[in-house]
């Protein structure tokens, strides 16, 4: 009597979801949409309903030139998100978000509870590993540039 052999790696579904080896794809583009909607959200009133508003709070903190910091992180918050939702310049407008990010967690929110920092420390690791990693394989970096990621000349 033969023993029946059971190939577990039939099914695409079970093998995204158990095997090692699946394609990671799918999360890590999911988690991009959802980084950068929140992004979006955040940025929306900073850049259109209360920029002076925040340009004040950022020059009350002791951030030199507040007017110009502050406009671009109210911007990066906003059109960041909008690069790293679609996928367009990930790397770059994480760069960007990941300085809003550091300063941040580190500046704005200094000495509060942890409970007080913990979002904007999971943005801050969310946009940083969007700028080491990229927008992944289901993004319009990748599209675009996708032959050129076998070489070093570029790093988009």
């Amino acid at each position: 009597m033969r023993p029946i052999r059971r190939d577990k790696n039939k099914n695409p579904v079970l093998r995204m979801l158990f095997c090692a080896n699946g394609d990671r794809n799918a999360g890590f583009f999911l988690l991009r949409i959802f980084v950068g909607i929140a992004f979006i959200i955040h940025g929306y009133g900073k850049t259109f309903e209360n920029l002076s508003g925040f340009v004040s709070y950022i020059g009350k903190m002791g951030i030199p030139f507040a007017n110009i910091l502050g406009t671009a992180a109210a911007f990066s918050e906003f059109f960041g998100g909008i690069f790293l939702s679609v996928g367009l310049f990930s790397k770059i407008s994480s760069f960007f978000l990941t300085c809003t990010m550091f300063v941040a967690v580190f500046i704005a929110h200094a000495g509060m509870p942890f409970e007080k920092r913990e979002l904007a420390i999971v943005y801050l690791l969310c946009s940083l590993m969007f700028m080491l990693k990229g927008g992944g394989k289901f993004s319009i970096d990748y599209l675009l540039f996708k032959n050129m990621n076998n070489s070093n000349k570029f790093i988009i």
